[in-house]
């Protein structure tokens, strides 16, 4: 409720001084729910993932620099309007909050995957970035906090924003380091110098800040930025065991990597130590592919309505997931409750029942009008998951069943992911 109240404050204020969001339609007493004027399905970072040259086109430049400008309009004219009170979880971006984005990165990324470091000389480079990012009070103003092209929406040519309920005051540099720093948007050096440049011109109208001083700050917010979203990638990752953001952990660590080199700081050794290591548990795969895919691709998961939760769709906000449990369970049969539903006995057994193929059409019906409506829109993700009660046999098999119908369609890529493998 608080997060909400968040969100619907910071709309008002948004919306009095011009800048584009959704217009709030009804809000309900309680603050639990609200309806938001529809502006369609279209976000920038799908316009600008969609380049095939290593550079952004111009086109998508100059969107980029517009929402870079509507964002300084946020942060240095809107900004005077906010009560911070309303600011959920903390109204400051202070000293403390930026701690507990460093040990995110700490407890969620490097201990759960065993990565050694030494605490003492980690706090201490910890101590340095927070020194750094709050050197210049005048740079502290409106906070975004998670300002990236997914949370811009393309309307005719219009930009406008969403999900900035996690706003705060702090320091403006970070929803730059957001914006350029997005694993999966692959912005170019060149790009991120061009944009980077722009947003000074931006910033340096409204106080005064040499261009030095601001690259240095720049690069340490970068740096906490990427540390606290390698934190994010650890606990969705490794403890939540969500596939996804494992397999984003390789671009954050090179975003990690190249920051570090920028920074070239001699106090930085524990953290180069620390992204070394990092590099060889999660980076020493070669890169096959280098250019941005336009293909769709479905992500197909089996899952276990008794150990896992529903899986989540963190590219595209939402997806199907279908219930196996009305179907035969192999697990009733003694002979088969070894087998998995990858396995010809339990694929035999499932194949006979006709309850099974009318299901597995009837998902498929449902399935072909998003997945040629996505290929036609040039849409790069849709996730389809498949749920029973262990997460053996009746999920795993469909799973299949659905991904053997699309690997013959050119025009998809299909990525299968059993959720419950490593205990069947």
């Amino acid at each position: 409720m608080n997060e909400n109240k968040a969100f619907l404050h910071y709309t008002k204020v948004f919306e009095e001084a011009g800048i584009n969001v959704p217009h709030i339609i009804n809000i309900h007493p309680s603050y639990k729910m609200y309806i938001l004027e529809d502006i369609g399905d279209t976000i920038l970072f799908d316009i600008i993932t969609k380049r095939t040259e290593n550079n952004l086109s111009e086109d998508m430049m100059q969107l980029c620099k517009k929402a870079l400008s509507q964002l300084v309009e946020v942060q240095f004219k809107a900004a005077g309007k906010i009560d911070y009170h309303y600011a959920y979880p903390v109204e400051y971006f202070d000293r403390t909050a930026i701690m507990w984005d460093l040990n995110y990165f700490k407890y969620c990324l490097l201990k759960p995957a065993e990565i050694d470091f030494s605490e003492p000389k980690l706090e201490k480079e910890f101590e340095t970035i927070i020194n750094v990012v709050t050197s210049k009070p005048e740079l502290q103003t409106f906070m975004y906090r998670d300002f990236q092209s997914r949370n811009i929406m393309v309307n005719d040519n219009k930009l406008y924003f969403i999900d900035y309920q996690g706003g705060r005051k702090g320091i403006c540099l970070y929803d730059l380091a957001s914006f350029i720093s997005q694993a999966k948007a692959r912005f170019s050096k060149d790009d991120i110098i061009a944009l980077s440049d722009y947003y000074y011109e931006l910033v340096n109208r409204h106080i005064e800040i040499s261009k030095d001083d601001y690259y240095h700050i720049l690069r340490y917010t970068l740096l906490l930025r990427i540390l606290q979203t390698l934190g994010a990638y650890g606990f969705r990752g490794n403890i939540e065991h969500k596939r996804h953001f494992i397999d984003s952990l390789s671009l954050g660590i090179e975003n990690f990597s190249t920051i570090l080199t920028d920074i070239h700081d001699s106090y930085l050794t524990e953290l180069s130590s620390v992204c070394k290591k990092l590099i060889s548990k999660y980076c020493s795969q070669p890169k096959v592919q280098t250019e941005v895919s336009t293909k769709l691709t479905i992500n197909i998961l089996s899952f276990s309505y008794k150990y896992n939760e529903i899986p989540r769709d963190d590219i595209n906000g939402g997806g199907f997931v279908f219930d196996c449990r009305g179907l035969p369970n192999p697990h009733r049969i003694q002979e088969l409750r070894p087998f998995s539903g990858i396995s010809e006995p339990v694929r035999e057994y499932l194949d006979s029942k006709p309850v099974v193929d009318e299901f597995i059409n009837n998902v498929i019906k449902v399935l072909d009008i998003s997945v040629n409506n996505y290929i036609e829109r040039g849409f790069t993700n849709l996730m389809v998951s498949f749920g029973c009660t262990g997460g053996k046999h009746r999920s795993a098999y469909c799973a299949e069943r659905i991904a053997n119908h699309y690997r013959n369609n050119s025009d998809v890529i299909v990525k299968v992911t059993h959720l419950n493998k490593e205990i069947w």
